[in-house]
């Protein structure tokens, strides 16, 4: 499980409150602390925080050109803290997509029409992958690969 959490403290939101372009913002504006919690993913140790290192230094109005706070819009923090856990999880939705597809390159077996020197190329690489499919889709990579004498062999038991 991951813990993602934002904070911000005072002397962070007073940064803001200081630059020019900033005028909407109040000294009652206040950041939120939030805690998020992410299912299936280990948490890190907090046994010792650490702080992010401070963006370089730039111009105040080129700060404010790119910050959320700058948008007509009422984002608020919880908002914004939702719309990051939904993009950690849509992302990791993606990634075990990707990760649990096999390759379209092992699909494919060798061909294999009874000849003894194919049948060791054959087996080693069914072996090595027929694992990474389903019974049904090892039974159709061997209905693809095979042909000629071995094909007929075994017409019976791959196609009852």
């Amino acid at each position: 499980m991951l813990l993602l959490r934002l904070e911000a403290d005072e002397e962070d939101s007073g940064d803001l409150i200081d630059c020019d372009n900033a005028s909407h913002l109040s000294k009652t504006d206040k950041l939120e602390k939030r805690t998020v919690t992410l299912g299936d993913i280990e948490p890190v140790p907090e046994s010792s925080p650490t702080t992010a290192p401070p963006p370089p230094p730039t111009a105040c109005s080129e700060i404010n050109s790119a910050s959320p706070r700058n948008t007509d819009s009422n984002m608020s923090e919880s908002t914004l803290a939702d719309a990051i856990v939904l993009a950690i999880k849509t992302a990791s939705k993606e990634t075990s997509k990707i990760v649990n597809e096999p390759s379209k390159t092992l699909a494919d077996l060798p061909s294999f029409c009874g000849n003894v020197s194919e049948w060791i190329a054959f087996r080693s690489v069914y072996n090595d992958t027929s694992g990474l499919f389903s019974n049904v889709q090892n039974v159709a990579r061997i209905r693809k690969a095979l042909s000629g004498e071995a094909r007929e062999t075994c017409e019976a038991l791959i196609y009852t």
